[in-house]
């Protein structure tokens, strides 16, 4: 396409989207009006829109930031398939909004931001829409001396209106009580047709009375610390939060959390992470697939049957039993497509989660809810689906993600080099040599099968809240916790046997240094059993 042609297309892009005002192109090189985003946001009037050539507009090149928007200001990438990238140098956010409304960032990306709150972007009594952008490798930092901080790595919002639509919100830092978005105040949200994913910290908390959806999103594989971090989506005080047809998989920490008198729901919704999916009442959970729920009444607990988490795949297979399982009254009026823009109802019925499946798809077998699952740290099988030892997971965590309620784990000896958040009903044997067909089979003495989780300044095995579970013929070493290194246990009634716990460590609530002291703590269990 020639250059003018596509100039003629953007104007006339740009005339639909955000109105008629003055346009301003900003680029390196000859042909532009400003070399650098500072200084157009400084000749611009109000409702101006800043075309932004495709580079990088860093301090290197003459920016300063923050960059303080103007009322009704429109960013624009000039070419639609490449992000224009504003960079920050780490020094505050990269953009900020102060008592401004109705500014729009289009196909930018956001990065290099690190601030106590708002590391991208901070939106303070202003309105926002966020399209087609990217925000990553920003930080929100927590002051140890002010006591306040780590809010809102990417976004961070106080009493403001934001919307976010089409974006990719990744690899973005802040602390395990942080966010990668954070909204407080009396403001609200809407997140929609987004993934948000391999953030640190929590992912979006609500705070104030703050009231966010988000629809049609993909959470996935973010970090939280367990136990002591913030939920996935977690709210506070009298916020709100609303999921409709989202994924929130393979995140590390607890899925959904609502504090006080706070509420959340979750709707057409997949709920599949590596710990405990709901903590407190305020959560409201219907038509949804939960990791665990047995008894939350029409809650499938069956596994999502994924095409290939191993590959960060988290659309549906063919046998999934979400399909057309959600409920369609759940749906907004103006969401008709999923996160890949296909339709949003292929058949009778919506699709639980951020996907929709094909409409030619072939039902297939589903796995019951308890399961037998197979680790061997040497498998051969390309298959993984440790339905057998032939066709066994190599890593336990592998294995705890397939894991429902009633699941029994067999391990083969070996060395595992992780760290484990256990749900609770389940049973988990290590010892094994790798053939058995039978608990009784397992060798005397037993293979030695150790979990080592050094380098990772976690404790091994966490759980909280539940059932219980059993842990049987295991060495855990290496761990390193605020409380408990080799195992953290609390509310959950526990069986530890024919284990060993060595070489663990953990932190003093009251004192700096590290103690030797805590290599197990289980809390509020009465009915525990820990025999070593």
């Amino acid at each position: 396409m020639r250059p003018a042609t596509t100039w003629f297309i953007l104007f006339c892009f740009l005339l639909t989207t955000t109105g008629f005002c003055a346009t301003l192109t900003v680029g390196h090189g000859p042909g532009f009006d400003s070399p650098t985003v500072t200084a157009a946001i400084e000749s611009a009037n109000e409702g101006n829109t800043l075309l932004i050539a495709e580079g990088v507009y860093d301090s290197t090149h003459g920016e300063t930031f923050p960059l303080n928007l103007k009322a009704g200001l429109c960013l624009v990438s000039a070419d639609p398939e490449r992000h224009a990238s504003l960079v920050g140098d780490a020094s505050g956010p990269v953009v900020t909004l102060k008592n401004v409304y109705n500014c729009l960032l289009n196909g930018i990306r956001v990065a290099g931001g690190r601030a106590r709150f708002g590391g991208g972007i901070l939106v303070e009594l202003s309105s926002l829409t966020l399209r087609n952008c990217v925000l990553e490798e920003n930080e929100a930092v927590w002051s140890e001396e002010a006591r306040q901080g780590g809010g809102g790595s990417a976004v961070y919002s106080n009493s403001s209106v934001v919307s976010v639509e089409n974006c990719w919100i990744r690899e973005n830092l802040s602390s395990d009580l942080g966010s990668t978005l954070g909204f407080t105040g009396t403001g609200s949200a809407t997140v929609e047709g987004s993934t948000i994913t391999r953030n640190l910290g929590g992912v979006v908390v609500c705070t104030g009375s703050a009231e966010v959806e988000l629809a049609c999103c993909l959470v996935s594989e973010n970090a939280s610390q367990g136990l002591g971090g913030r939920g996935v989506v977690e709210t506070s005080n009298s916020s709100h939060a609303r999921l409709a047809n989202c994924s929130v998989v393979a995140n590390e920490g607890i899925g959904v959390r609502a504090y006080s008198s706070s509420t959340i729901e979750v709707r057409n919704c997949i709920l599949w992470n590596h710990f405990r999916e709901t903590i407190f009442g305020g959560v409201d959970v219907s038509d949804s697939c939960v990791r665990g729920a047995l008894t939350l009444s029409g809650i499938l607990s069956a596994w999502p049957e994924f095409r290939n988490p191993s590959q960060s795949d988290w659309r549906l297979a063919d046998q999934s039993p979400c399909i057309d399982a959600g409920d369609s009254s759940h749906l907004d009026a103006d969401q008709t497509e999923d996160l890949d823009g296909n339709p949003r109802i292929q058949r009778e019925g919506v699709d639980m989660g951020a996907y929709e499946t094909a409409p030619e798809y072939e039902p297939g077998y589903t796995l019951p809810y308890a399961l037998q699952l197979h680790v061997r740290p040497d498998s051969p099988s390309a298959k993984k689906t440790g339905e057998s030892w032939e066709d066994a997971f190599t890593t336990i965590r592998e294995a705890l993600f397939r894991a429902t309620k009633g699941s029994t784990l067999w391990v083969a000896g070996g060395l595992y080099r992780e760290y484990l958040h256990v749900i609770d009903g389940i049973e988990i044997y290590g010892g094994f040599e790798g053939s058995e067909i039978a608990l009784e089979d397992r060798p005397n003495p037993l293979s030695p099968t150790v979990v080592d989780a050094t380098g990772f300044q976690r404790t091994v095995v966490q759980a909280q809240s539940g059932d219980g579970f059993l842990l049987d013929g295991f060495v855990l070493t290496g761990g390193e916790g605020l409380s408990g290194g080799a195992l953290y246990v609390e509310g959950v009634n526990t069986t530890i046997r024919n284990c060993t716990l060595e070489r663990n460590f953990a932190a003093n609530y009251d004192a700096p240094a590290k103690s030797r002291t805590m290599a197990t703590t289980i809390r509020r269990c009465p009915d525990s059993i820990v025999n070593t």
